[in-house]
């Protein structure tokens, strides 16, 4: 995975980048700094955080059935990424309650949360995401 950098870890050497590209978000370990390069991307682009969780989440038998997920950090701003595939990963940032409200309606998303099934909702979908997410 080209988009996360490896930074420090005290595995430098005299004189040498201890830098290195990963190619799993199973290659990080708690306490790694990690650094997004993306241009369009104003919430994380050029920031490093520092990764405080690591967890997988199990589906099934198999290990295709696995979900990968870092927990990044960088001052008061937690980011979550999950691997989908060695060439895709997203991210999810922390929001408030309030920028949660301003894109679902109250009575919307108490429905979803209280309800019984065990299904994934679509409530509707906006021609123009909000401002708030618009870097």
């Amino acid at each position: 995975m080209g988009w996360l950098d490896r930074l420090g870890r005290g595995l430098q050497k005299a004189g040498g980048d201890s830098s290195r590209s990963l190619e799993s978000l199973r290659d990080l370990i708690v306490g790694d700094m990690v650094k997004f390069d993306f241009t369009s991307q104003a919430e994380i682009s050029g920031k490093t955080f520092s990764v405080d969780a690591l967890w997988t989440l199990s589906l099934g038998e198999n290990t295709v059935d696995q979900l990968h997920y870092a927990g990044l950090v960088d001052g008061a701003q937690q980011v979550r990424v999950r691997s989908i595939s060695a060439d895709e990963f997203e991210v999810a940032i922390s929001v408030l309650p309030q920028e949660v409200l301003s894109v679902f309606k109250e009575k919307e998303l108490a429905e979803m949360l209280e309800s019984d099934d065990d299904y994934l909702y679509l409530l509707h979908r906006r021609k123009k995401a909000p401002d708030l997410y618009l870097s």
